[in-house]
């Protein structure tokens, strides 16, 4: 025969404080009635301060945000910092009273029925804790949170958990705010986005269950809230074969139910005076892992990848004072003794209200255990944290000073929430304790391992890129400062079809951090030249297409009635050939670039491009009498993005895209001078598409993840530029005046541009 005890203490530091709560919901349990000699206790369908609440508020937080257990005491759930963010699935909300579970004590519920000052559902358990609980959890859905009353459960099951208090934190404690609803609190504080999920635990109760197991004399169970279920459902001998399972799946369901457990207790252990105290501990854990296998396989979450297990948070204990250097917790010390718990446990101790030392009171981490496997878990499992925090008193007053290693962890349990949501799931648990344990301050006087473990946590640190951020596709990473692309003028604002989508980048340790495509990328360039041009000798038709398209070639004619046109930049070479008056056929290659785009990082236009063109030129093409002549000249291309470069993976790959440009001119020449009216639009693409493939996130094996999208080249709009000018003779030269209207400059839905010029020049 051996004896299973459960063993719970509570760590970290006074304080008192008050709370607030709100309203109440609709009336009756549906299904639930009231003994005849309670009717006074049923509040009526018709009390209109039942319905101050929303059904909304009472709901808990968005599902979707990383879950923190409040392994605590009770929280209270209508506390004004903390309902918006309470979880409901995977809670515990009821509070046993000290009554006795048969219900023969109803002293406090007669006082209910004399003062009318307390609500009762009446539910059955069957003697399942968890059933209760999830029948507490309906009642909070189907009536909103408690009122001023106290609100109680019973439990009609005859082997039943008798009265639980359905109630807040000051109801219990009897001191202000419970120590669950403080650990909430700052929990919250450091993540204000997570969903809390209150954890209820009865601190004051020890329940003892008697099991044989062979060999065995007495195993000591510290980690298991829901032994209760067991005293309380069977009350006698039960076999290995019965308790194993069931401890087992409460205890998978309470970790599969969160992302962390927040654990500000523990039991202490004086390690200097009362060695043997350590070693019969480990001893039992010992026994619990060959006598209660599958116990032990769920509390280590030996069932579960390294990478996806819930991250157990333990303060480190308030007994330095007592104890000396001496003073541990027992949970942190089965960290020391057992490898399967590291790299999802962490202990926290904590600073005092200076925030430069140790408090007095708070326990050290100690030293490593000599297996400990850096490269893994970090540089310690012990890390220092904050651990005094002021709240103000909603009332005005001097506010609630908490302090103690049960306020440091929750400290590391809202840090490391925030990188959770930072990751975005992509990062390993494991992986986001090291990168918390190695980001941590252990420098000057953070850097005695023995005190302070790992350092001093550094939130900032722990969410801020370590080294240099790279980006891109794989044969082309880059750093993301970098990283740009320019897109060419002539595609306009199709840029924006993708300004939204992601691209991760990763640090040096391969954690993902984002940023929107529309930072690294912009729209073309928009040119207007204010000073307005002079009639002068037309450029060959070749020449005019290579300033259209390709932004500084230079025109090299090898006679002045020569057919053929070289074309040259510092970045390729092409050739035109004037078919006819007016009508010209040109090619240009590079070895980099598009049009007049630029890219650079990630981004590439190495592979080059090719532009194939014909060019009509008809500006005197018409006579309209009284001197007025209309013409006009257009131009259509083939862009291609295959050139004599050598291509590199780029983030950035656009395919074939037609290419247009025209002007319509209306001119006459008379005595005082030349006035010209014409409509012009600049290169612009009329189709084609491209390729955005840029990485969006990481696996939990560090692969990254990429996304591709494909989005038209087609601007939205038309660059449509008006312009009127008068040239004439003036003081031994020439003037110019010009007036301008450009309606969707950068064939985007841009503002009009207006623009006016005078420009003179001397003649001889």
């Amino acid at each position: 025969m051996a004896t299973v005890v459960a063993l719970q203490g509570c760590s970290g530091g006074g304080g008192s404080g008050g709370g607030s709560g709100g309203g109440g919901g609709p009336a009756v349990l549906p299904g639930g009635s009231f003994p005849a000699s309670y009717q006074g206790a049923r509040p009526e369908a018709g009390d209109a301060v039942y319905h101050t609440v929303r059904r909304a508020d009472h709901r808990g937080a968005d599902p979707s945000g990383v879950r923190i257990g409040i392994d605590d005491s009770v929280v209270d759930f209508r506390h004004p910092s903390l309902r918006s963010r309470i979880g409901f699935r995977g809670s515990s909300f009821t509070h046993r009273r000290p009554f006795l579970t048969d219900g023969t004590d109803t002293t406090e519920l007669d006082d209910c029925k004399d003062t009318d000052q307390c609500r009762v559902y009446f539910v059955d358990s069957g003697g399942s804790r968890s059933r209760l609980e999830a029948l507490a959890r309906t009642v909070l859905r189907e009536h909103g949170f408690p009122d001023d009353r106290p609100w109680y459960i019973y439990d009609t099951a005859s082997n039943g958990f008798g009265w639980s208090v359905l109630q807040t934190g000051d109801e219990i404690a009897g001191i202000g705010v419970s120590h669950g609803t403080r650990v909430a609190r700052v929990a919250r504080t450091l993540a204000p986005q997570a969903v809390l999920v209150p954890m209820a635990k009865d601190f004051e109760d020890q329940y003892t269950i008697t099991v044989t197991l062979p060999g065995v004399d007495t195993l000591r169970i510290g980690n298991d809230p829901f032994l209760e279920d067991f005293y309380l459902a069977y009350k006698g001998n039960v076999s290995v074969s019965t308790i194993d399972p069931v401890l087992a799946r409460s205890i998978k369901q309470r970790y599969d139910s969160v992302d962390i457990i927040n654990s500000s207790y523990s039991i202490p252990v004086n390690t200097t005076a009362n060695p043997q105290d350590v070693t019969d501990h480990m001893a039992n854990l010992n026994n619990l892992k060959t006598q209660l296998p599958l116990r032990w396989a769920a509390f280590t979450q030996s069932g579960t990848s390294a990478d996806e297990r819930t991250v157990r948070v333990w303060a480190a204990g308030n007994w330095r004072d007592d104890y000396g250097n001496g003073a541990r917790s027992l949970y942190a010390l089965e960290v020391y003794h057992f490898p399967e718990l590291r790299g999802h446990t962490v202990v926290a101790t904590a600073l005092n209200s200076a925030e430069t030392a140790l408090a007095d009171y708070a326990n050290v981490c100690g030293n490593l255990p000599s297996d400990w496997d850096a490269n893994a878990h970090g540089r310690h499992y012990c890390l220092t944290a904050r651990g005094t925090f002021l709240f103000p008193d909603a009332g005005g007053g001097p506010g609630y000073l908490y302090s103690g290693t049960s306020y440091a962890a929750p400290y590391v349990s809202g840090v490391l929430a925030r990188m959770m949501a930072q990751a975005r799931g992509q990062v390993s648990n494991t992986e986001l304790v090291k990168r918390m344990m190695n980001t941590a301050d252990n420098t000057g006087t953070f850097s005695d391992s023995f005190f302070y473990g790992a350092g001093v946590i550094d939130p900032t640190a722990a969410l801020t890129a370590v080294g240099t951020l790279t980006t891109g596709l794989q044969g082309n990473r880059a750093l993301l400062q970098s990283t740009f692309l320019r897109m060419p003028a002539a595609y306009g604002d199709a840029a924006r079809r993708v300004q939204e989508m992601e691209v991760a980048s990763f640090d040096a340790w391969n954690f993902p951090f984002w940023t929107q495509a529309g930072e690294l990328m912009r729209n073309g360039r928009y040119r207007t030249d204010p000073i307005p041009s002079f009639t002068a000798r037309e450029d060959a038709d070749t020449c005019f297409m290579a300033h259209g398209y390709t932004p500084g070639a230079s025109c090299i004619p090898s006679a002045e009635s020569s057919l053929v046109t070289m074309l040259m930049t510092t970045k390729g070479i092409g050739a035109g050939l004037r078919l006819s008056d007016g009508i010209a056929v040109a090619g240009f290659t590079r070895r980099a670039g598009r049009l007049d785009g630029r890219a650079g990082g990630a981004f590439s236009f190495r592979g080059g491009s090719s532009l194939a063109a014909i060019h009509f030129n008809r500006d005197d093409a018409w006579r309209l009498g009284g001197g007025w002549n209309l013409g006009g000249r257009i131009t259509l291309a083939l862009d291609t993005p295959q050139g004599i470069g050598r291509a590199q993976g780029s983030m950035f790959r656009a395919g074939a895209a037609v290419l247009s440009s025209w002007s319509v001119r209306l001119a006459r020449q008379g005595e005082t001078g030349t006035t010209r009216l014409a409509v012009s639009q600049p290169p612009r693409a009329e189709s084609g598409t491209a390729r955005l493939t840029v990485p969006v996130g990481r696996r939990l094996d560090g692969s990254h993840i990429h996304e591709t999208r494909t989005f038209s080249l087609t601007p939205s709009r038309r660059t449509l530029t008006t312009s009127l000018e008068h040239q004439r003779p003036l003081a031994g030269g020439e003037a110019v005046l010009s007036l301008q209207h450009t309606a969707n400059p950068g064939h985007a839905p841009n503002p009009a541009v207006y623009g006016a010029g005078v420009a003179w020049r001397l003649t001889f």
